[in-house]
Order: structure tokens, then C-alpha cells, then sequence
């Protein structure tokens, strides 16, 4: 016994030395690592110790952390939806240096373009304008918006969407804290979903894949995104298998798994999959395979002639029941209807050969937009070649249907 409360003693000690000496990113590195093998053994109450250990150690050194240099003050916006409103982090840098951050709730209203909103609220409220306001998605009268606030600033102000470098992490930085403002009222059923599957996080982001063979041998796949326990319609993406021939699961599934995992789009916090044990070992060979072997995976079935869905996870033998009736078994049925629906709709898009109907899934586009670009691009061959400067000769479409537009037609292709 004394041994061992000797060697926690030292090991805190070491810690402590580490965090004083600046050593931070190495001190949170290790404690992932001893979170991970916490787990492993299945001791997850030190596990979730270690966990608070490390966002403790986060939260204290971003008022103070150096994160790079910058000519001028910038401001960064990120948001994170929960059910009816949205939550907004605002990080402010100064000179290279993350000095302050600020939180808002908003309600979004139908139609309304939540970015320019949030950022003329901000400011009409007195804090000062910066010269560079960074944000993940333009606004559609970024223009305008620029010239009154440079207006109201007395110089300059460039609104920009961050592509790389630092930048890029302060936009990290602030997803994060618009996602931990966001746990308040609309974490109980991912907090049973965190618990009954052992994962080490609430799984704000879960994804859900449906891969099938259409008439005629083409396979494709359709994805859908739960954000905070609600559908996130403009990051679903329908994927065209485009290197396997004939049916093998097991390289469609690489092969879509491959692609998502490109670029810099956020990790899922959870993937759930149609099927029993057999596709589960497959689709974790597939993300071994791919160097992703620690994303948290789960696959749900019903029972043979059975009504009961049943969830079968990574390195248990028999698989596990939620509570009937239980808010998380709800939003799972909820997650994997959708991704069929999504699917089936897409196959009797492909059957039809109309893709009208799938402009319409595009947030911002409705029957009459979804027309025009159908007869735009009704002469292509393949539409997911069509640019920026190919849609703005679209009439009727903003900045922010174009970016959307793209985005859906880069997950197809």
C-alpha cells in the first residue's frame, strides 16, 4: 500500500515540475497515454480523473500560451450547435498571444445569417474591433459587414476564413470551447451513450455510414452527422466508390474511410455502423489498416428474428442493451434511420437519373434554386468537377450556397 501511494506521490511531483518548466505539451501527451491504458484495464474512474487532470491543464494555459505571431490583434469566431440555439466562442489574440476569450448564446432565426449576426452583436456591445476577424464560414455580406465595422474601427477590417498554420489552431481552439459551452442542457443522452460504451469523451460528433451495391454493380456509401444529439444536414455526404469492383465490404469501407479521413474535417467523437460483430472486426481492420486505429466505433443490429437492437464495441465478446425507452437508445434508432433514409433517397436519385432532388438536401437551396442548378449542370459529365467561378454565374446563389454546393459535390465525387 505505501509503495503505491508513493509512486502516485512521485509521479505528481514529476508532473508538477513538468507543467512549472513549461513542458506542457509533453505533460498532456503522457497523460493521454496513461488515460488510454487506464482505460484499457478498464479502470475508467481514474481514467476520468486523468481526463480532468488534462482539460485542467488546458484551460489554465490559454489566457497566458504563446501560440505564434501575428502582425495585429485578431479575433476568432467558431460555433457549435445544440438543439435550438447555437453557442458562439470567441477567442481574442493579441500579437501572437491568445489574451481572452468570451461566450454567447444565440436562437437562431429561419433564414437569417447566423455569422453576420453573431459578429454585429459582439461588437455593437463595446468590445473593440479588431483589424483581422477570423471565422469558419464567410459570411454572405462579408463586404458590407467589413465596410461597417471598418466604419466603426476607423481603419481597415479583413474577415477571413483561417486555411492553415496557426490560425488554423486558434479555430481549433475555439470549436473546443463553443463545444464545452454547449454541454450544459443537451448532454444527458450522450452522457449515457459516453458511459454505456466506456468512451473517453461525449460523443458531440457522431457519424453514421450506410455502404451498399445498386442495380447494375455500382456501390456507393452516404454518411450522416449527429451534432449534440440533432442531424447537422449540410455535413452529410454521399460517396461513389470509384476503385473496388464487384462487392468487397471491406475495401468500400477503406476506401470511403479513407477519404473522410483526408483534409482537416473533425474527428467523429463516435461512428456507428448498421451490422453485428463481423462488420465491426472489418471496419476496425480498416481504420488499423489506415493508421486510425483509436476512433471510437460501435456497431448496432437487431437480434436474429428479434425487435431489440443490440451494440457490439471494440474488444467485448457479447453485446450490450441500452434501456428500452432510454433517451440514448432514442437518438442511436434516431442516428441510423437517417443514415437509411439518406441512402434510399440517394439510390432512388441514382435509379431516377435526376439529382434535382439531391440540391434540395443542400442547406440554403430549395426547389427553385435545386431547378436551376440541375439545368446548369445537366450538360456535365461529371458535376463534381464544377467550380466556384462556374456556380457564380448560377443566378440566385449567395456565398454561402456556393460553399455549400462545393462541400456536398466534393463528398460525392
Amino acid at each position: 500500500m505505501y509503495r503505491h501511494v508513493r509512486n502516485d506521490y512521485d509521479q505528481a511531483v514529476r508532473d508538477l515540475v513538468a507543467f512549472l518548466e513549461g513542458r506542457d505539451r509533453d505533460l498532456v501527451r503522457t497523460l493521454h497515454e496513461r488515460m488510454e491504458r487506464a482505460s484499457e484495464l478498464l479502470d475508467f474512474e481514474k481514467a476520468a480523473k486523468i481526463r480532468d487532470q488534462i482539460d485542467a491543464i488546458r484551460s489554465t494555459l490559454v489566457p497566458q500560451v504563446v501560440v505564434g505571431h501575428a502582425r495585429g490583434d485578431s479575433h476568432v469566431f467558431a460555433t457549435f450547435g445544440a438543439r435550438d440555439r447555437v453557442e458562439v466562442a470567441v477567442l481574442q489574440v493579441e500579437k501572437g498571444t491568445l489574451t481572452d476569450s468570451h461566450s454567447i448564446s444565440v436562437k437562431p432565426a429561419a433564414e437569417e445569417d447566423l455569422m453576420t449576426a453573431v459578429i454585429l452583436q459582439f461588437y455593437l456591445g463595446g468590445n473593440e474591433i479588431p483589424g483581422s476577424i477570423l471565422v469558419e464560414t464567410i459570411p454572405e455580406d462579408r463586404g458590407m459587414l467589413e465596410e461597417v465595422l471598418g466604419r466603426l474601427r476607423g481603419s481597415r477590417v479583413r474577415i477571413s476564413r483561417p486555411m492553415r498554420g496557426k490560425p488554423l489552431q486558434w479555430m481549433a481552439m475555439a470549436l473546443d470551447n463553443a463545444r464545452t459551452h454547449a454541454q450544459g442542457s443537451d448532454s444527458s443522452s450522450l452522457e449515457e451513450i459516453a458511459r454505456a460504451f466506456h468512451l473517453w469523451a461525449i460523443p458531440y460528433r457522431m457519424e453514421c455510414y450506410d455502404i451498399s451495391t445498386l442495380q447494375g454493380g455500382s456501390s456507393a456509401a452516404s454518411r450522416v452527422v449527429f451534432i449534440a444529439g440533432e442531424p447537422d444536414k449540410s455535413l452529410y455526404r454521399h460517396y461513389r466508390i470509384r476503385t473496388v469492383q464487384g462487392q468487397d465490404d471491406f475495401a468500400m469501407l477503406k476506401e470511403v474511410f479513407e477519404r473522410r479521413l483526408k483534409g482537416d474535417e473533425t474527428r467523429p467523437d463516435l461512428i456507428v455502423i448498421d451490422g453485428g460483430k463481423g462488420q465491426l472486426n472489418m471496419f476496425l481492420r480498416a481504420l488499423e489498416e489506415l493508421g486510425r486505429p483509436r476512433i471510437p466505433v460501435a456497431a448496432m443490429a437487431k437480434a436474429r428474428r428479434g425487435t431489440v437492437d443490440r451494440f457490439f464495441l471494440p474488444g467485448r465478446k457479447d453485446a450490450i442493451r441500452l434501456p428500452e425507452r432510454s433517451a440514448s437508445l432514442r437518438t442511436l434508432q434516431r442516428l441510423r434511420d437517417e443514415a437509411h433514409r439518406f441512402a434510399l433517397k440517394y439510390h432512388r436519385q441514382l435509379r431516377s437519373g435526376t439529382s434535382a432532388s439531391s440540391f434540395e438536401d443542400i442547406p440554403g437551396i430549395g426547389k427553385k434554386k435545386a431547378k436551376t442548378l440541375l439545368r446548369f449542370t445537366a450538360g456535365m459529365k461529371d458535376p463534381s468537377t464544377i467550380s466556384a467561378a462556374d456556380l457564380q454565374k448560377v443566378p440566385g446563389l449567395n456565398r454561402k450556397d456556393i460553399e455549400n454546393i462545393l462541400a456536398r459535390l466534393a463528398g460525392q465525387a
